[in-house]
């Protein structure tokens, strides 16, 4: 289970700064508080940048405006608000579930009261990926993910190693992919159903 303070020490590890960091929200050290500064941001780039599966939410959306006989907009006829704990919005779900091919569209917007969901969907159900925030909830891929992100970020500052930056980059990018394959190997889905051409020639 990590910490924050333990994918601090990974990532200062990883640019071969060998300091130790007791509490990367107590201490005082220049490192300490350049991550303690950047975490968050880094965090929640981590977390849009791919469709983890430990983060995945559903929620079925509140609607702000917009019927099917009076639009909100000449593009769209609802608008929906965006959950509070939306991290990034990835699909609106239909009764097709994950059969549907072609998912109905959306783009996010915002009023005065924040950000918004617009489409042409009524009853508006969401799929995203939600504001899994602590660090001992993330999985081992996504703890290591961001540790090299956060190395990254800090290694044209804290590292005299040349190249540093682009390593560690190439480390997050093989984090990623390597969630990828592992995501697609632990899910079961639905399997496509026949077109009806295709079941009436049975």
């Amino acid at each position: 289970m990590a910490s924050k303070t333990q994918i601090a020490r990974l990532s200062l590890l990883r640019i071969g700064v060998t300091i130790v960091v007791n509490n990367v929200e107590t201490d005082r050290g220049k490192e300490a508080n350049a991550i303690n500064l950047m975490f968050d941001d880094e965090r929640d780039f981590v977390l849009r940048a791919f469709p983890w599966p430990f983060t995945t939410t559903y929620a079925t959306l509140g609607l702000v405006g917009g019927s099917s006989s009076a639009r909100v907009s000449n593009d769209w006829h609802y608008s929906y608000r965006y959950p509070s704990d939306c991290m990034f919005a990835r699909r609106l779900v239909t009764g097709l579930g994950r059969r549907d091919p072609a998912p109905p569209p959306f783009i996010i917007g915002r009023d005065t009261q924040g950000k918004l969901i617009y489409t042409n969907e009524p009853d508006a159900e969401l799929e995203y990926t939600g504001a899994v925030t602590e660090p001992e909830d993330f999985d081992a891929l996504c703890v290591s993910a961001l540790a090299w992100k956060i190395a990254a970020a800090c290694a044209p500052s804290m590292s005299r190693i040349k190249g540093m930056f682009e390593q560690c980059m190439e480390g997050y990018h093989v984090e990623l992919s390597m969630a990828q394959a592992v995501a697609l190997n632990e899910q079961q889905q639905e399997e496509e159903r026949e077109s009806d051409m295709i079941s009436s020639r049975a």
